[in-house]
């Protein structure tokens, strides 16, 4: 699993930024100040889009607590807030009666026109703070001062989305802002190198994995961030106000783009988790299951060429919860790698790999998508990312650049390695044929004499007994050089088994001594009583024949 093997390989770099990333997030919440000026939120939608402050004070105001999220509801929705001071807000002595200013922190997303109203101001009608490009500056953090005052009172605000409704607000003092601003610089550069840190991953996956799913991990990461940056610079792209010439879409036809580029998103992540699936060997029912998000994908693109936002919307939300339950099933039904039921531990470890494996998979999936992206300024993701991307193809540079070193060199190891081997096997086969040379010259000297011994039996008109005797011997002789060659080719194949049997070391001698011709010359003292040996008798004929025959040629 390439997981594992990033881990086991490339795990102490790797852990360092986990450990800093994660360290971050747990911090970046910790930092916040928390908002003690609201006391109170509420809303009222507006389907008709031309309500007043007045109609909208009059009408029923539903409470809710947090972040106000609508994904179907109208696009201009009125949200109250009762805000109160804190005893750090008393005014001081010397500044009279003029009220303690803050800063009302709004985080909206996707396209939207945000306007502030104060009922207290002597013309409520008008607002008291507006957003002020609100088309051209997408997914960014608004800061307006807002005056507390010494008693509870409420603000107005009047939310105009293109998108989702989705407003987060808080209160915050001048101390509290600035920690904010920390903070949020934190959390973006957070956000940002877990995108870049997935990269690097995919980079590193790519150069140890051969089964495809390294490559497959970086081009998917790359897409994401690319479509997650057009995504949310597009309107910065066309300028606010701008109207496509999309008719079939209904209205300007923006916010259709903006759904179909993040339906491109999901597709393209969808298309990595079925690869990954694919070669980790998931049941063909798995693979099967991930033709319905695709489905849905394809019929939420025939839903936005026909105007119905509000059921693309559901499905996107449906295939955000429902699709990571698939990759973490997925991810305990591949077959790759089973481990060894007799090894101990062997399923459990299995199991805790593919457990992480599928959390890995499903923060991935989480990750493919900007909606944790927001900005402090104004700029664009581009302006932002361009230092990241930069840093990082440096990086990446870097980490090719000593991985083709580190091959180069494991490549110049792997020649001369092999180069040592091809010398060591010319030596061996020197050997060899020396060896083979001089079996020849001993093979042609021990069938010379005999040969030559039956050349004059043979040329003789009359053969005496005794050249007879001389011919026996030397046939004899002949025979056993050849029962030698045939049993030393046996023993080089290994085809003559042994068959061991208890005998005496002593009466093989003497049967030995017994059957030469010159056994007069042979004088030899065995031991009392020696032990039987298991020996090959056929095996242990031929050493004690070659000892005497040796013994009865070199011995005067």
């Amino acid at each position: 699993m390439p997981l594992t093997f990033i881990v086991r390989n490339r795990g102490p770099w790797l852990a360092w930024a986990l450990a800093c990333l994660m360290a971050t997030a747990l911090w970046t919440p910790g930092a916040r100040a928390a908002s003690l000026h609201i006391v109170e939120q509420a809303y009222v939608r507006d389907p008709s889009g031309q309500m007043t402050l007045d109609e909208a004070q009059r009408q029923v105001q539903t409470p809710y607590r947090g972040t106000f999220a609508d994904l179907f509801g109208p696009r201009v929705v009125w949200v109250r807030l009762r805000v109160e001071p804190t005893d750090v807000d008393a005014p001081l002595p010397s500044a009279g009666n003029e009220p303690t200013m803050a800063q009302l922190r709004v985080i909206p997303m996707w396209l939207h026109e945000l306007t502030l109203y104060d009922p207290l101001q002597p013309d409520a009608s008008r607002p008291a703070g507006r957003d002020t490009a609100p088309a051209a500056a997408p997914f960014t953090v608004r800061m307006l001062p807002i005056a507390v005052g010494t008693a509870p009172r409420d603000l107005w605000m009047r939310l105009q989305s293109a998108g989702p409704s989705y407003l987060a607000v808080e209160v915050l003092s001048a101390d509290a802002a600035a920690a904010r601003t920390v903070s949020d610089a934190l959390f973006q550069g957070l956000a940002m190198g877990a995108q870049g840190l997935l990269v690097m991953v995919g980079v590193i996956a790519w150069m140890t994995d051969r089964k495809g799913i390294g490559h497959s991990m970086f081009s998917k990461q790359v897409l994401n961030l690319t479509i997650s940056v057009l995504n949310a610079d597009f309107f910065l792209a066309m300028g606010p106000g701008t109207k496509l010439p999309l008719p079939w879409l209904g209205g300007d036809g923006m916010v259709d783009v903006v759904e179909l580029l993040r339906l491109l998103n999901m597709a393209v992540s969808l298309w990595f988790f079925m690869r990954v699936l694919m070669l980790l060997q998931a049941p063909r029912w798995i693979m099967r299951m991930q033709r319905v998000p695709l489905a849905l994908m394809a019929a939420s693109v025939l839903l936005l060429l026909v105007g119905q936002l509000a059921p693309v919307r559901t499905i996107a939300l449906g295939l955000y919860v429902t699709v990571p339950l698939g990759l973490m099933l997925g991810a305990f039904a591949c077959r790759r790698g089973l481990p060894d039921p007799a090894r101990r531990f062997g399923r459990t470890r299995r199991g805790l790999e593919r457990l992480v494996f599928g959390v890995v998979l499903t923060l991935a999936w989480v990750a493919s998508f900007h909606s944790g992206f927001y900005k402090s300024r104004p700029e664009s993701f581009v302006a932002l990312a361009l230092p990241l991307a930069c840093i990082s193809a440096v990086v990446v540079l870097i980490v090719v650049g000593w991985r083709r070193v580190l091959m180069d060199g494991r490549q110049r190891a792997e020649q001369q390695r092999h180069a040592e081997l091809n010398a060591l096997a010319l030596e061996f086969e020197r050997g060899e044929r020396q060896r083979q040379q001089e079996f020849m010259v001993m093979l042609t000297h021990e069938l010379k004499a005999p040969l030559t011994t039956l050349g004059l039996v043979m040329g003789a008109r009359v053969a005496s007994a005794s050249m007879h005797g001389h011919a026996a011997i030397a046939l004899a002789s002949m025979r056993r050089v050849i029962d030698h060659c045939a049993q030393s080719v046996e023993f080089e194949d290994e085809a003559a088994p042994l068959n061991r049997a208890a005998c005496s070391l002593g009466v093989e001698f003497e049967l030995r001594r017994d059957a030469l011709g010159e056994r007069d010359r042979i004088q030899f003292e065995p031991a009392p009583q020696l032990p039987p040996i298991m020996v090959d008798q056929r095996m242990l004929a031929v050493i004690i024949n070659n000892l005497l025959e040796n013994a009865l040629r070199y011995s005067p």
